[in-house]
Parts: structure tokens; C-alpha cells; sequence
């Protein structure tokens, strides 16, 4: 998951969209579900995130949020959920799905802007 957000005005409400790689639906299971709600509710409790509305659906979700430091607390969600997620995927034993993130992930590596698209 990528980031492309720019914050102009701290504390205004941004409506943000986290998709995971290759568009796999992740979010069908609850474990998966879980990590990421557990994720937005400690953001909530101790970085100052303000979620005014959410969907959450297999593959992305989508944020109304808002926080003084929003461009952080985004990049410190998508960093802790991501290795959560890969943690339980290891654990499950998804290959192919920590396959895809690999292959995405050396992908960036070697072809930066083609991954940016």
C-alpha cells in the first residue's frame, strides 16, 4: 500500500483509500479483518486519529479521517497492519499471497515509477 497523500491542513477530516497489492481480497477472513480493525482503534486511543466514517470491503478501504499529524499516523497504520498481516499470512501459510507481495515488492525495487501507475 502505497502512499501518495499530501496533508495540507492538519486536524481537517481527509477522505483516504488503502488498497492491498494485486487488489487480493484479504479482508474476506475475520483474523485478517481483525488486525486491521485492531490496527484503526489503537491509531484511535493513542495517536489522536479522528475516523468520522469507513468501509472496509475485501480488498481496500476507505477513510474519513482526520489527526494532527494525520501524514504519520497513516504511514505508522499501513506499516504496523502490513506486518501484522504478513505475520498471520506466514502463520497460515499463504504462500501465494505472500508470493504476490514479494514479487510486487522487488517490482517497486527495480521499476519504481512503472509501480507508481
Amino acid at each position: 500500500m502505497r502512499s501518495r497523500y499530501t496533508i495540507r491542513e492538519p486536524g481537517v477530516p481527509y477522505f483516504v483509500t488503502f488498497t492491498v497489492v494485486q487488489w487480493i481480497p484479504l479482508f474476506t477472513r475475520k483474523p485478517y479483518f481483525d488486525i486491521l480493525i485492531d490496527s484503526l482503534r489503537f491509531c484511535r486511543q493513542h495517536k489522536g486519529l479522528k475516523v468520522h466514517a469507513y468501509a472496509i470491503l475485501d480488498n481496500h478501504l476507505h477513510l474519513v479521517v482526520a489527526g494532527d499529524k494525520l501524514t504519520d499516523i497513516i504511514r505508522d497504520v499501513k506499516s504496523y497492519t502490513a506486518k501484522l498481516l504478513i505475520a498471520r499470512l506466514e502463520q497460515d501459510q499463504k504462500t501465494w499471497v505472500l508470493n504476490q507481495f514479494q514479487y510486487h515488492s522487488e517490482c517497486q525495487k527495480y521499476f519504481p515509477i512503472a509501480a507508481s501507475f
